[in-house]
This record gives structure tokens, sequence and C-alpha cells, in this order.
């Protein structure tokens, strides 16, 4: 079973929005398009902001065993567990951390990307977590119950 349809939504609306912020955030760090305009202010050293957004997308996996199941027929062996269902649901936390230079930090997709701030500039962060939790419910099948045969003698006569 595969993800929840919303959970692909979220992520896709996500990555969206993380894209048009990571063109304005280029735009401003090299001085082009219509955000180019607020490079005097961003990231020129003493007593400017600039704003970064980072990202983390993870997956938990959570595994649940039920009861055995009974045996449908007699005799039958038991079974070793086998996944019965599969459900994932996001969960999405936002947290905003202030940075005063100078150091670096890391920004972006997974974090992945070196941002310097500069001796008395300051940043503001904003981190966004996506995990996906996948829960997994596996049974096992019991061994079936002895069953007697009985002969039945059916006489003609």
């Amino acid at each position: 079973m595969g993800r929840s349809r919303s959970g692909t939504r979220t992520r896709r609306r996500l990555g969206a929005l993380l894209v048009v912020i990571g063109a304005a955030l280029v735009s401003v760090m090299v001085g082009t398009g219509p955000l180019g305009a607020l490079l005097p202010l961003a990231g020129t050293g003493e007593n400017s902001t600039t704003f970064t957004t980072s990202t983390k997308l993870f997956t938990t996996t959570k595994r649940s065993d039920l009861p055995d199941a009974a045996a449908s027929e007699c005799d039958a062996p038991a079974t070793d567990p086998v996944k019965v269902s599969e459900t994932s649901e996001d969960v999405q936390t936002i947290a905003t951390t202030t940075y005063i230079g100078p150091q670096t930090i890391y920004v972006g997709d997974n974090q992945q990307i070196q941002f310097d701030i500069k001796p008395g500039a300051e940043d503001i962060d904003t981190l966004v977590t996506i995990e996906t939790v996948v829960t997994q419910l596996f049974q096992a099948t019991a061994a079936g119950d002895s069953c007697a045969v009985v002969a039945a003698i059916h006489f003609t006569g």
C-alpha cells in the first residue's frame, strides 16, 4: 500500500512554496529580479537582516503485531506474520530561529546549502520539518487444531 493522497498533496504544495521562496532568496542574494532592489538591505554586514528557509524530510516506520488469526483448516501449520495493512500520515512542524553573525548555517532542502552570516548581521531562519509516519500492521496465523477423522461406513442392502 502507498502513501496517502493528502500527504502527497501536502508535499507538492510545500515543494512549490519552497521553490518560490528559494527563487526569491536567490534573486535577493545575487541582486537580480524584482527583489534585487533589496540587496543593499540583505547580507551587507552590520544591522542587516536576511530571511532563509530550511526543510527536513524524514520517515518513521512503526510496526504493530496483531494477535494471531485462527487457522482456516484443521491441522494447518502456523504462519509467520505478514503485513495486512499500512497507513501513512504527514506531521509538519515549523520553527523560527534567529542567528547573529558571524556564523555559517545550512539552509534549503534538508539543510544542504551553506549560508554565511556576516559579522553583526541577523538571519531569521524558518525550519519546516515534515515527518512521514508509516504504521504497518502484521498478523500471523495460529496452527490449526487437530481434527479427528471419522470413517463412515455406509451399508447398502
